[in-house]
């Protein structure tokens, strides 16, 4: 449920005149897609809809608790509909996350020497006026001390600048739902991906996809050249489908690695959910981009295997606030893609009868094809 909405520094909007309906939207569908900017849309319903009237510029935050942050942005549009002088008036404002300020930014004049992605992409939002804590790197210590080239004195948008190293380390930018804007890695997942599970509030039964959206031929350009990865296995069986990464790397030894990484990722298709239905009545499931989420309880005869558990990670979501009932729909992808393959952990978890030994495990295994049980033995 919404708990509060407040319009510029602290103006908390009378909730009654608010609608049945506000949206929120957060993240991207999937892993190839790009750059990820939130919204807000928020309708308010008054005899006297003045004091609303003003409000493009204005900043707008949806709390759904007192201590949840749902939302925060800048009201970029309005709409109004007037019905009569004393009821029926419905002012909608759409607001969107500070990541439209990159896209507004021009900087770049200066040359940029090489550096650590970490100095260069400081650099940036220094240049761009956005200092710390408005922008968070979750990005591995890895991709912290990666080296990219020089860059000309060439005037850009600030997210075009941050657009052309990304994929040098398989990352993206997007909106954090408490206002900052975050790069975030494959690679951070890995290391650092909070948790969320979902069960019997997921409305049943959601939809496995495949696709052949997949790469097994893999160019990275670095520097002073480029590095090709292939896999025969997956070009055998779907053909040649290549992916190519133009990067800022100046190593070719962190271009083999992108490279290697990519393939491992990529190379065959997966069952995944795309999307789960969430509904949220009394509890409140915090979603975060990048974050593990697992699903219980699913049909045993799905791809889920017989544990009836799939692990996926939060590519993005959108959330729905009605009277008496919050849902959510919640943007999946394969863990295979960022790197999660099952953990040996995994195979000591309760539902698991008998323990699985190193010995049991089938010999001809790719552990990094491995997200369930069934992977293990088939």
């Amino acid at each position: 449920m919404i708990y509060s909405v407040v319009i510029g520094e602290a103006t908390s909007v009378e909730l009654t005149t608010i609608s049945d309906d506000v949206s929120l939207v957060f993240g991207r569908s999937d892993i190839y897609s790009d750059v990820c900017q939130s919204a807000a849309r928020v309708t308010f319903y008054d005899a006297d809809v003045s004091p609303y009237m003003k409000l493009l510029g204005y900043t707008l935050q949806v709390y759904s608790t007192a201590s949840v942050l749902a939302f925060t942005g800048t009201i970029s549009d309005m709409s109004l509909q007037v019905a009569t002088p004393t009821s029926g008036n419905a002012l909608t404002v759409t607001a969107i996350g500070r990541l439209s300020a990159l896209g507004q930014k021009l900087i770049g004049s200066d040359v940029y020497p090489q550096e650590t992605l970490e100095v260069r992409l400081d650099r940036i939002f220094a240049d761009a006026g956005i200092t710390a804590p408005f922008y968070v790197l979750e990005l591995s210590s890895a991709d912290l001390a990666t080296s990219v080239v020089e860059r000309s004195a060439t005037e850009s948008t600030a997210l075009n600048v941050i657009n052309e190293l990304l994929s040098s380390v398989q990352a993206f930018v997007y909106d954090h739902p408490d206002g900052t804007i975050r790069i975030q890695s494959l690679a951070w997942r890995v290391e650092s991906a909070g948790t969320n599970t979902v069960g019997a509030d997921v409305v049943y039964s959601p939809t496995w996809t495949q696709s052949a959206q997949i790469t097994n031929r893999v160019i990275v350009d670095y520097e002073t050249g480029k590095i090709q990865k292939d896999d025969a296995t997956s070009q055998e069986r779907y053909g040649i489908r290549t992916g190519y990464l133009s990067t800022k790397l100046v190593s070719a030894t962190d271009a083999t690695t992108l490279a290697t990484l990519t393939l491992n990722r990529q190379r065959r298709p997966r069952w995944n959910l795309r999307g789960i239905d969430v509904v949220q009545d009394d509890t409140e499931h915090y979603f975060s981009i990048g974050q593990k989420l697992y699903v219980s309880d699913l049909p045993t005869d799905s791809p889920a295997g017989s544990t009836g558990n799939y692990m996926g990670l939060v590519e993005g979501f959108s959330q729905a606030y009605r009277r008496g009932e919050q849902r959510t729909t919640v943007l999946i992808t394969d863990p295979i893609f960022s790197g999660l393959a099952l953990q040996w952990e995994d195979t000591l978890m309760p539902w698991i009868m008998t323990p699985y030994q190193w010995n049991t495990i089938r010999a001809t295994v790719q552990w990094d094809d491995a997200i369930t049980i069934e992977d293990l033995e088939t």
